[in-house]
């Protein structure tokens, strides 16, 4: 079932690999990522267990507030820490400064899980053809941003990507410190790994975008905000995030 976000205007600026469009009420600016490296048949079952003590364990896929706290999130990181913070893709985006953006949906057939075991509680985006499941937002920033610049692949046919489960392996940690991303509690955990582990990619963000993409031919974006944001946007506590 496609999400009502799906009912979107015309985009205000297309890459090829991206989009972007801009809101009013409140000012903000959805991004779409066109490419994707997901298939829906990695989603895992969702049958759950009934414990004699009342409690539930298993998959089931994340509710809407949960699923909008991620896109909220991951708007912010990748408008902060690539988007504008990347001279050739920032001179296109001057209007997302100052505001609110956040991911429209997951790149297609990428979704969102909630596990329950023993009273805890975790969520997982799965879908990833290489990775088995991204388990923050911080962790699938990488990985988005390698999406957004063209999901290349190395000459063994690999992910070009770095985040922590394609590239060199390292923590969550030395990620968030290398693309200054908000620091939070890092997992040891390794268990979720099945992407490669060798070097990672030489190549600097402004070398590879330049050779995925041609800006000569940019749809210009459209100074006039044009509606309100898509529902749920707007009643995100920025607290949560």
């Amino acid at each position: 079932m496609r999400s009502e976000l799906h009912k979107e205007p015309p985009p205000d600026i297309e890459f090829p690999y991206f989009e972007v469009t801009y809101y009013d009420q409140p000012a903000s600016a959805g991004i779409t990522i066109k490419a994707t490296d997901a298939r829906s048949k990695r989603w895992p079952d969702t049958s759950q267990s009934f414990h004699s003590d009342g409690s539930i364990s298993g998959l089931k896929p994340s509710n809407d507030d949960t699923q909008h706290q991620w896109r909220q999130k991951l708007g912010e990181l990748l408008t902060n820490n690539f988007l504008l913070a990347d001279q050739h893709l920032s001179a296109h985006l001057k209007p997302m400064i100052g505001r609110r953006c956040f991911l429209i949906e997951f790149p297609s057939d990428y979704k969102m899980f909630t596990h329950t075991k023993d009273g805890r509680v975790d969520h997982y985006l799965i879908g990833s053809k290489t990775v088995n499941s991204f388990r923050s937002p911080q962790e699938f920033f990488v990985h988005a941003r390698w999406l957004m610049m063209g999901a290349e692949k190395d000459p063994d046919g690999y992910p070009d990507c770095e985040c922590k489960y394609c590239g060199v392996t390292r923590s969550q940690r030395d990620i968030d410190k290398e693309f200054q991303l908000p620091g939070r509690k890092d997992s040891k955990s390794s268990g979720h790994h099945s992407g490669r582990h060798g070097a990672t990619s030489t190549a600097t963000s402004e070398a590879i975008i330049l050779q995925a993409k041609d800006y000569r031919n940019l749809k210009k974006p459209n100074t006039e905000t044009k509606q309100p944001a898509p529902k749920g946007i707007e009643s995100i506590d920025p607290a949560l995030l």
